[in-house]
């Protein structure tokens, strides 16, 4: 009987430690997240990453993402209104911080659709070893806003493009060389035409309350984050 006891009480021990373990790899952020994070070992698992950090509007574990050489490309429509045409990691993660931060901003929902990474056919100069490529189309974002004068007001990213480049660690620059980290975003208008134009505000949102604004995934960072800066 005593033995009976011993066996079921390993197998339970056992099945706790193996849930936690290799055959579940989503575990809790080490650094204080509260999502469920996959190690950075593929693009396809920073994606996921990606997802769930703004989901839950964590900036440390999007930072994370993030190589030192990162840049954001904003749509060509935006730049005059940006006054930028890219914006580096620092740029980038006090933006993307900005938003997850404000209290004007309530939930974000968000679903990146795309297939699995390819060997980029372009070259990097700053990149040494293998580049890869992944395309989020469609995409689909949405920013409620729940505070200051656009109050109600949902900000939506709806069938653009968003092209990515993925690298691995670079030993000379002490990263670890097997995790990945990306490198290049290129946020691109919707190539079929039929989302609204951006900016363009229309009457409702899904269930009937607010209305829905339109914007590409750069000018939403943007206007949020310059919006989260006149609060303050």
């Amino acid at each position: 009987m005593k033995s009976s006891l011993r066996t079921i009480c390993l197998l339970v021990v056992a099945g706790v430690f193996l849930k936690g373990c290799i055959f579940n790899p989503e575990v809790k952020d080490p650094d204080g997240g509260s999502g469920e994070y996959v190690p950075p070992t593929s693009p396809e698992n920073l994606i996921k990453n990606l997802a769930e950090a703004y989901s839950r509007k964590e900036i440390e574990p999007y930072a994370r993402i993030l190589g030192s050489d990162f840049i954001f490309k904003f749509q060509d429509v935006d730049v005059q209104d940006i006054g930028l045409d890219t914006w580096n990691r620092d740029q980038d993660s006090t933006g993307t911080a900005a938003l997850f931060g404000t209290p004007l901003v309530g939930t974000i929902n968000i679903d990146l659709i795309h297939g699995p990474s390819e060997v980029s056919t372009e070259t990097f100069d700053t990149v040494v070893g293998e580049v890869r490529f992944i395309r989020i189309n469609p995409t689909f974002l949405d920013v409620d806003q729940i505070g200051g004068e656009k109050a109600g007001t949902t900000y939506r990213v709806d069938g653009d493009i968003q092209d990515m480049f993925f690298r691995r660690g670079n030993a000379a620059a002490n990263e670890d060389t097997t995790r990945w980290f990306l490198f290049e975003w290129r946020d691109l208008p919707d190539p079929s035409g039929t989302s609204a134009a951006p900016g363009a505000l229309q009457t409702a949102s899904a269930d009937g309350q607010g209305a829905v604004q339109t914007l590409s995934w750069g000018e939403m960072l943007h206007r949020i984050s310059e919006g989260a800066k006149s609060e303050n």
